[in-house]
């Protein structure tokens, strides 16, 4: 699953990045992968020191140990799914304002000659949205317990984005989709912390 993921997300950011290259939107590609290079340190400066904080501590005394993983969990979650709305956002504005917005929707929807302008803006911005944690994912030792961890949030945010096109699609709903995103995220970290051994991976 995770070779898989990479594949997809490497070749989703190459394929979208080339077209929109050919759609004279090379500025666009560039400045979005500068500002993804920047987030992934912000991201890891910001939730490191508390991953780190957290493993040396955990063997001396779990209920802090636990206490810093839920802000760590808490600041992970905020700050994904903050970055992932951002740049699925950014791509839309970015598209609508290339080809306008009343050429885009016609009567609620979006019409067809913009479908198929739409898919490179989607496809790189899917590579751009989860390129970061995939990068943080992919330099954590096989099977340990912050890899797994890092996987399943993978395959959550990739879920989220597809959820975020399919509203897309549906302008007139679209707003629907945030609450929807960010009550499936409370939930599933419900769960993992009601079984600390899920969330933690770590017995």
């Amino acid at each position: 699953m995770k070779g898989m993921l990479k594949c997809i997300l490497i070749g989703a950011e190459i394929v979208g990045g080339i077209w929109l290259f050919f759609l004279c939107k090379w500025l666009l590609v560039l400045y979005t992968f500068i500002i993804s290079v920047v987030f992934l340190f912000v991201y890891t400066l910001t939730c490191g020191p508390l991953l780190h904080l957290l493993v040396c501590l955990w063997e001396r005394n779990k209920k802090l140990a636990i206490f810093i993983g839920v802000i760590w969990r808490i600041l992970s979650v905020v700050l994904e799914l903050l970055w992932l709305f951002l740049v699925f956002n950014y791509f839309a504005k970015a598209f609508y304002a290339h080809y306008g917005f009343e050429q885009v929707f016609s009567t609620g929807h979006i019409v067809p000659f913009a479908k198929g302008k739409l898919i490179p803006y989607l496809l790189y911005g899917f590579g751009i949205s989860l390129g970061p944690f995939q990068y943080m994912a992919s330099k954590e030792p096989p099977l340990s317990p912050v890899s797994v961890i890092s996987n399943i949030e993978l395959i959550f945010l990739s879920i989220y984005y597809f959820i975020l096109v399919i509203f897309l699609f549906l302008p007139r709903h679209y707003c629907l989709a945030y609450p929807i995103i960010i009550s499936v995220a409370i939930i599933k970290e419900i769960i993992f912390t009601i079984n600390k051994n899920k969330w933690f991976y770590i017995e």
